[in-house]
C-alpha cells in the first residue's frame, strides 16, 4: 500500500473535511451523486458487511440509480440486520417494485402501519403501497371484465360493495355529495365487527374501467353484474336529489342470496340534517342484512365526523379529486375541509394521504424523488460515517489510502489552538517620558 507523507495526508484529510461541509445536501442529491459516492458506498459495505445503515445507503443508491436487482440484494440484507429501520423498508419496497415484483414491494410497504407517525417515510409507504394496489385492482378488473361471462355463476363471497350514490339534480355544487355519502357508509359498515366491505381502491378501478366514474350506470338492474365484477355478494347504491334545503336519497340494495329481486327504500331530511339521514340508511342496510349490531359496533356507527355541511361538500370534492388521481389537488380540498371544521379528523388524516400520494405516487421515477426528499428530514448516518465515505472517495482517485489515526477516530485528541506570539507594545510616542 503506497502511504504519504504526513504533511501531504494532513492537507488531504483538509481537503476532505472542506469538501464534506461544501457536500451537497441529501435534499438537493443528484442522479450524478448517487453516482459519484457509489464507490465509496460499495467500499463502506464491504468492509462493514453487518452494518445495517452501510447496508441501506448502499441500496438507496443502487435504487436511485434503477439498479433494482443490486438494490434488493443489498436492502435485503440491511433488513435482515434491523427489520424496523423505515428508509430501509420504504428502498425496499420501491426496489421491489421496480423489479416488477409487486406482490413482494405490497408486503413490504404494507409494514407502514407500523412505523413511527414521526418518520418521513410512513406517509410515503403508505402512499406508494395505495398506488401500487390501485394498479393491481385495475389490471384484476380488466381480466374479471375479459372473463365476465365465465363470472356468471361464481358464487360471490359475503363482502359488501358500497357505490356512490347519483346525483338526479340540476345544482352541480351538490353533486359531489354522492361519494361522500358512499364513502360514510362504506366507513360506517367497515366498522361492523366481522362484515368485510370492498376496498374502495378496488371499487374505484371497476368505475374507472366500465367508464362508470360519475356512477350514471347504476341501478337495481346492474347490481348483480357489479357484485360478480367485486366478487362481492351484496351490493349497495342509490340515488339522491336536493330539492331546495330538502335531501331525498333512493338505496339499492342487493343480496346475491336474493337475486333478482334488489330491495329498495326511500329516506329524506333537511340537508342540515344529511348526516342524521345517514345514519338512518346504514342502520336501515344493517336490519336487511340481518346483523345484530353489538353496543360498540352501534357506538362507533353512531359517530358523526363533521356537523358542517360546507366541510362535507369540501370533504366530497376532494374525493372526487382522489378518485380522478388528481392527488395535490385532493390534498387542498381535504385541507380546507379541516379548516371548516378543525375537529373534523378525517378530513385532516386525508389531507396528509392525499399530499403523500401526490408525491410519491406516479411511475417509480417519482417514488425515488420523493425518497430524496424523505432524506432530507432524517438522518442518515453519522459524522464519522459520513467522513470515511468521503475519504474512501478520495482514496480511490488518489490510488492511496489516508486513514485518521486511531486517537483522532475516537476523539481522544482534544483540539489545541496554535499558539500565537503576544503582539509587542507599540513604542511611546515621540517625546515621551
Amino acid at each position: 500500500m503506497r502511504t504519504l507523507p504526513l504533511r501531504s495526508t494532513l492537507c488531504l484529510f483538509l481537503i476532505a473535511l472542506a469538501w464534506i461541509g461544501c457536500a451537497p445536501t441529501e435534499a438537493t442529491l443528484t442522479t450524478a451523486d448517487y453516482r459519484e459516492r457509489l464507490p465509496a458506498l460499495e467500499a463502506r459495505a464491504a468492509e462493514r458487511p453487518r452494518d445495517a445503515d452501510a447496508l441501506r445507503d448502499l441500496g438507496e443508491a443502487y435504487a436511485q440509480l434503477q439498479r433494482f436487482p443490486e438494490a434488493q440484494q443489498a436492502l435485503q440484507r440491511a433488513y435482515d440486520l434491523d427489520r424496523d429501520d423505515p428508509k430501509t423498508l420504504y428502498y425496499l419496497g420501491v426496489a421491489h417494485e421496480g423489479a416488477g415484483e409487486e406482490a413482494d414491494a405490497l408486503f413490504i410497504l404494507g409494514k407502514y402501519t407500523a412505523v413511527s407517525p414521526d418518520s418521513p417515510y410512513r406517509p410515503l409507504m403508505e402512499a406508494r403501497h395505495t398506488w401500487l394496489r390501485r394498479a393491481v385492482a385495475r389490471r384484476e378488473l380488466r381480466a374479471l371484465l375479459v372473463m365476465e361471462d365465465d363470472l356468471a355463476d361464481a358464487r360471490a363471497t359475503d363482502a359488501v360493495a358500497v357505490f356512490p350514490f347519483v346525483y338526479r339534480g340540476s345544482d352541480p355544487r351538490y353533486q359531489v355529495l354522492g361519494r361522500g355519502l358512499g364513502e360514510m357508509l362504506t366507513t360506517d359498515l367497515a366498522s361492523v365487527e366481522g362484515l368485510q366491505v370492498v376496498e374502495r381502491v378496488r371499487l374505484q378501478a371497476l368505475l374507472e374501467e366500465i367508464d362508470m366514474a360519475r356512477g350514471e350506470a347504476f341501478d337495481p338492474r346492474t347490481a348483480p353484474r357489479l357484485g360478480r365484477l367485486l366478487q362481492s355478494g351484496r351490493v349497495v347504491g342509490g340515488s339522491f336529489d336536493v330539492m331546495g334545503d330538502r335531501l331525498q336519497t333512493d338505496v339499492v340494495l342487493w343480496a346475491w342470496k336474493a337475486e333478482p329481486d334488489p330491495t329498495l327504500s326511500e329516506h329524506s331530511a333537511d340537508l342540515a340534517a344529511l348526516f342524521r339521514l345517514e345514519k338512518e340508511i346504514v342502520f336501515g342496510v344493517i336490519d336487511e342484512l340481518g346483523i345484530t349490531l353489538s353496543p360498540a359496533d352501534r357506538e362507533r356507527i353512531e359517530r358523526i365526523p363533521t356537523r358542517d355541511i360546507q366541510a362535507f361538500l369540501a370533504y366530497s370534492r376532494g374525493l372526487r379529486e382522489e378518485d380522478a388521481g388528481r392527488f395535490g389537488a385532493a390534498a387542498e380540498q381535504f385541507g380546507q375541509a379541516a379548516r371548516l371544521d378543525p375537529g373534523f379528523g378525517a378530513a385532516a388524516e386525508r389531507a396528509g394521504e392525499a399530499q403523500a400520494l401526490s408525491n410519491a405516487g406516479g411511475p417509480i421515477s417519482a417514488a425515488l424523488g420523493a425518497g430524496r426528499g424523505a432524506s432530507s428530514s432524517e438522518p442518515s448516518g453519522s459524522m464519522e460515517d459520513l467522513v470515511s465515505t468521503r475519504l474512501s472517495s478520495l482514496n480511490q482517485s488518489l490510488g492511496a489510502y489516508v486513514v485518521p489515526s486511531e486517537e483522532t477516530r475516537a476523539g481522544e485528541v482534544p483540539f489545541e489552538p496554535p499558539v500565537i506570539e503576544p503582539i509587542p507594545d507599540p513604542p511611546p510616542p515621540p517625546g515621551g517620558n
